[in-house]
């Protein structure tokens, strides 16, 4: 199994998108994931260069991602990665690059609060089956 847990500081949120073919919605944004270190000069902790790990949300979770999250927010996310590598046009060199397929998200409590708003059910589309005795 495939799957990551990764707590950081939301950077950029890129604007809130439909997929074409189901009007599905698509949120990117990119997570700072800082860790400490011990200066081996002075011996004392600081904040290390953060290594930056791309993200994308589907459906609901995009939707409530973009709604709840400014940049800066500290947050959980759990997910799949996925490699994205690429080649751009007209080059030999490959761009590795991995985006973890959001699954989950949340607010990290420990540095903030959070007031819950639950969201209605989504509308159905079709009938509910029913089944004769």
């Amino acid at each position: 199994m495939n799957e990551i847990t990764l707590t950081g500081n939301i950077g950029q949120i890129r604007p809130l998108v439909r997929g074409k073919a189901n009007g599905t919605a698509i949120l990117n944004f990119s997570l700072a994931l800082r860790q400490r270190e011990r200066d081996p000069n002075t011996g004392q902790w600081r904040d290390a260069e953060p290594a930056w790990q791309q993200v994308t949300a589907f459906g609901r979770l995009a939707e409530n991602v973009y709604n709840s999250v400014e940049s800066g927010t500290r947050v959980t996310v759990t997910g799949r990665l996925t490699d994205d590598s690429f080649t751009p046009a007209g080059e030999t060199r490959r761009v590795v690059r991995t985006t973890l397929h959001a699954d989950t998200a949340g607010v990290e409590l420990s540095f903030a609060t959070a007031t819950v708003h639950k969201n209605g059910r989504p509308a159905s589309t079709t009938a509910p089956e029913v089944i004769a005795p």
